[in-house]
């Protein structure tokens, strides 16, 4: 169940114009509430930590400037294929 709502998540687009460029803690506001509340608030950071790093290591999240950690900024990217 988890795995169908990760890819869920992932292939809403329409998250990019409500983003834009964002900081973790603002992606982690936004999906939160849409993880299922089977899991506890330990797990959805895990999940949504563990999505995030996929998304990057596919070229789907990428860093603004190059720059990863406390405070950095990402945007959505669509690979090149």
């Amino acid at each position: 169940m988890v795995e169908g709502r990760k890819s869920q998540i992932k292939k809403e687009r329409s998250l990019t114009p409500f983003l834009g460029e964002a900081k973790r803690e603002d992606v982690d506001k936004l999906l939160i509430n849409k993880i299922s509340d089977a899991l506890n608030p330990e797990q959805k950071k895990n999940f949504i930590m563990n999505l995030l790093q996929e998304m990057r290591r596919e070229g789907t999240l990428k860093p603004v400037d190059g720059k990863r950690g406390k405070g950095a900024m990402w945007v959505l990217h669509k690979p090149s294929s």
